[in-house]
Parts: C-alpha cells; sequence; structure tokens
C-alpha cells in the first residue's frame, strides 16, 4: 500500500511568509490562523515571538492534525520595545523612516508542528 505524504501547510497569509517558503519549499497549502496575538513584554521578545508562531501553529493544527504545519510571527524592537504592525503603507514608510540609521532587533519564532504524531519543534 502506498501512502502519499500531505503537504505542507504554512499557518499564515503573509505574502512575503509565502513566497520565503516557495523559495524552499516545493509545493506546500496555505490556510489562516484565527488564533490572537499576544502583546505581553514581559514574556522577552524572543519568547512572545515563539509563542505567537505556536499559538498560530496549533490553531491550524487542529484543523488539520494529520499535516506538518509551519507558525512564524516576527516583530521589530526599538529601545527594548515591540513595534506595532504598520496598518498600511504610511505607517510602514513612518516606522521605516523611525528605523532608519538606528540600532534595531527584528526577531522571528518559529514553530513546527504535527499534531497526530505529537511532534512539534519552536525556536527564534
Amino acid at each position: 500500500m502506498l501512502v502519499t505524504p500531505r503537504p505542507l501547510i504554512l499557518a499564515s497569509q503573509s505574502p512575503r511568509r509565502v513566497e520565503l517558503l516557495g523559495e524552499i519549499v516545493g509545493s506546500f497549502d496555505v490556510k489562516p490562523s484565527y488564533a490572537a496575538e499576544l502583546e505581553d513584554p514581559s514574556m522577552g521578545a524572543r519568547r512572545l515571538c515563539e509563542v505567537n508562531a505556536q499559538r498560530k501553529a496549533f490553531n491550524v493544527a487542529e484543523r488539520y492534525p494529520d499535516h506538518w504545519v509551519l507558525g512564524a510571527d516576527t516583530l521589530v524592537f526599538l529601545d527594548g520595545q515591540a513595534l506595532a504592525k504598520p496598518a498600511d503603507l504610511g505607517e510602514a514608510r513612518a516606522m521605516l523612516e523611525r528605523l532608519s540609521g538606528r540600532v534595531h532587533e527584528v526577531i522571528t519564532g518559529v514553530c513546527l508542528i504535527h499534531q497526530s504524531a505529537a511532534k512539534a519543534a519552536i525556536f527564534s
């Protein structure tokens, strides 16, 4: 009996994440995550990104337990504070101007999970 592997699922609709994953993986599905992102600065930057990535991946994995699901969360930190995701082009431009020439940190948390196999990896 031949078993066909199920495609990887990206738990994101981010065009940039789709583009980046497409450069690495031949084929995958895209399913939105409906998990609310936490905004708790007391967790620390890396842990906050990892927890949000995990929440996104687990949300989708509940619907697709026999698939590998990849969730990610990226935050930009300036002077120790997370900057909100820009809502539009104007906010994006203002954020880039604020960051320009200043030391800042960009962190991406990643969670890869296969729920039915009880396997997960979380890192940033």
